[in-house]
């Protein structure tokens, strides 16, 4: 997305978070694609063993660096990541997806699998009493055996499918209309359905219909050919030796000859004549309504 998505989160998201931190004690976080937390199970802040390894050992921007890195590598990935952090605190991260569209990142974390502090992160003490303070505030954070946190984690799972199933999450109108946009412009070559681009953006097909005519001012059909056909005329001004068969395959056309009437329905000419006045540098000379007098070389 160029522009940050606007996110609608449903009340009982904050709830479910609540009582998953009531219930484990740690972190639960929703942030939007750029990183900004929305979301916070009980308000809980960073912990305190983690706000003092950040100011006595590696530096909040180390920290910041390792969840960016684990949310892209997650979103590449497509599904939850569990790792530990460079202070030995257990971490998880799943991309949230409508579709195509990532509306952001549930994460939970700030717990550990270990009975002592790593030594990597007590060698880096600068003092005896870093050293002990550190190691107090690590044994405060909460403790889950191995077994343990693959049952958390199956239940973060669960939630996260129950949150995107019951479509606690959405994008405000506007945007939702930019989403699918954005999306029908990056896939070209596909001819998504209105009910699968409602389903993107968890809206109503009645609903995404009437976004498109009131934001767009044409139908979800007319802005889906709209874009099929710029597409095209791109292809044709970079690669003007295209046979027109092959540019509509590469715009979702298997069947040149209805890219052919669709082009010459919506532009008043066919798409051989904007390739041959393209040719010749004069594309912007087209007449509206010379299609009747041309011929069509498929």
């Amino acid at each position: 997305m160029k522009q940050a998505l606007e996110i609608l989160l449903d009340d009982r998201v904050q709830r479910i978070f609540d009582c998953f931190s009531a219930c484990f004690g740690i972190r639960i976080i929703y942030f939007t694609p750029e990183g900004e937390e929305l979301r916070v199970g009980l308000n809980y802040p960073d912990s305190h063993y983690c706000v003092r390894a950040q100011e006595a050992v590696f530096g909040k921007a180390t920290c910041l660096q390792l969840d960016a890195v684990k949310r892209a590598e997650a979103t590449r990935l497509r599904r939850l990541l569990c790792y530990e952090c460079h202070a030995g605190c257990r971490e998880a991260v799943v991309p949230i997806y409508m579709e195509e569209v990532l509306l952001g990142f549930m994460m939970m974390g700030q717990f550990r699998a270990r009975r002592r502090m790593p030594a990597a992160v007590s060698d880096q003490c600068r003092s005896a009493a870093c050293r002990r303070g550190l190691d107090e505030a690590y044994q405060a954070l909460p403790y889950f055996p191995e077994e343990k946190i693959e049952n958390i984690l199956g239940l973060f799972r669960v939630l996260v499918d129950y949150i995107v199933a019951g479509s606690l999450i959405t994008l405000k109108g506007s945007l939702a209309v930019k989403a699918i946009c954005d999306h029908l412009q990056a896939n070209v070559g596909r001819t998504p359905t209105l009910p699968e681009a409602a389903a993107m953006v968890n809206r109503s097909v009645s609903g995404v219909a009437h976004l498109f005519k009131q934001q767009v001012g044409r139908s979800y059909k007319q802005t889906l050919i709209e874009f099929k056909l710029q597409s095209a005329e791109q292809h044709l001004r970079t690669h003007p030796e295209l046979r027109i068969r092959e540019v509509a395959a590469k715009v979702g056309y298997q069947d040149p000859f209805l890219f052919s009437r669709i082009y010459r329905k919506h532009r008043g000419f066919p798409p051989s004549l904007f390739r041959s006045r393209l040719m010749t540098a004069d594309v912007a000379g087209l007449p509206q309504g010379v299609g009747a007098a041309a011929h069509e070389h498929a």
